[in-house]
């Protein structure tokens, strides 16, 4: 990662993403985030189209936006909080949870305007609301019995400040703030991580040493993995450039951007 950023003459803001803990900027990129499993090779296909796989595509409203992630074709997939969609390649079912939002239910039905229309064929359309259907009905004959595995689930904790700094010989991490973060604690000799519920914040200072430099991506991977929150956004930044996501952590009412 250090040879990446000496590419970008250390003037490039690196970020590190992880599935099921993506950042609210990350995902601000997309109209609707969404992931499958197995890459192109299992997309439809109107010449295999007996072939197609069946997927069960899981609707869930994230803050203000809907993402949708490929899930498990069991009903135990199934939330009655959410909306799902079961694509079977030439028919589209939608299954509204009791509990969904319309915001969940509008945008699984634009999905599946979009497959209609992109498969160009012959395509079988049913909607099912939860609280008209029996326990046992149409939608969930078509799926397995088997246990899935549990959503991965962010964790509160502390905003805090360290700080990353070979002053005695040695690369070392030492607390800052616990429960704040002030730009005051900063120092632009050093490198400064700044940890919060958007990201681990990883700021070089313009006169950090070079194997302060060389170290700071691989400390803050080993910082987060002995948290509670591993798998966290990561992001890394120099002197004289602005997050708009950092700027929402000081807690100093302070506006500007990291000028050090």
């Amino acid at each position: 990662m250090f040879e990446l950023i000496s590419l970008f003459d250390d003037k490039a803001i690196i970020h590190r993403e992880i599935e099921y803990f993506e950042s609210s900027l990350f995902l601000s990129y997309f109209p609707c985030f969404g992931i499958f499993r197995n890459g192109l090779k299992s997309a439809f296909d109107k010449e295999k189209a007996k072939e197609y796989k069946p997927r069960l595509l899981h609707f869930k409203l994230i803050g203000k936006k809907v993402e949708f992630r490929e899930a498990p074709c069991s009903k135990k997939a199934l939330d009655k909080g959410d909306v799902f969609i079961l694509d079977r390649g030439l028919s589209l079912t939608q299954w509204n949870g009791a509990n969904c939002d319309q915001e969940e239910r509008v945008k699984a039905r634009k999905y599946i305007e979009t497959l209609v229309k992109n498969r160009q064929g012959k395509i079988q359309v049913e909607f099912y609301d939860e609280e008209d259907l029996l326990p046992e009905n149409e939608f969930t004959k078509q799926l397995s019995d088997e246990d899935v595995p549990q959503r991965p689930k962010k964790v509160p904790f502390p905003k805090s400040m360290h700080r990353l700094s070979d002053e005695s010989g040695q690369i070392k991490l030492t607390p800052v703030y616990s429960g704040k973060a002030y730009r005051a604690g900063i120092n632009s000799e050093d490198v400064t991580f700044i940890n919060a519920p958007s990201g681990l914040f990883v700021y070089i200072g313009p006169t950090a040493s070079p194997k302060e430099r060389a170290s700071a991506w691989s400390e803050a991977n080993k910082y987060l993995k002995a948290t509670n929150h591993p798998y966290g956004p990561l992001i890394l930044l120099h002197a004289g450039e602005t997050s708009f996501e950092l700027s929402d952590v000081w807690d100093d009412g302070l506006d500007v951007g990291l000028e050090h």
